[in-house]
């Protein structure tokens, strides 16, 4: 059985990602500063939906790399 997932916007203007059912601690919050909102305008739900879907697919990508030893995965530094 999958666990459904909902993003929301609290009245706060916090934007959390959270399991369906609510009954636990937020697994995502994003806050937005003042700035970041009026530059967005009403895009930040928006904004936070591909932020969250954007590390969801980095996830995705690590979890295919994990079945490479080690010593075989390119390292790079910045």
């Amino acid at each position: 059985m999958s666990t459904l997932y909902e993003i929301l916007e609290l009245p706060s203007g916090e934007i959390v990602l959270q399991r369906l059912e609510g009954d636990t601690e937020p697994l995502v919050r994003i806050r937005f500063s003042d700035q970041a909102k009026a530059y967005m305008e009403d895009a930040s739900l928006m904004i936070a939906k591909a932020m969250v879907e954007a590390g969801i697919k980095a996830i995705n990508e690590l979890g295919q790399g994990a079945n490479v030893q080690p010593e075989q995965q390119p390292r790079q530094l910045h």
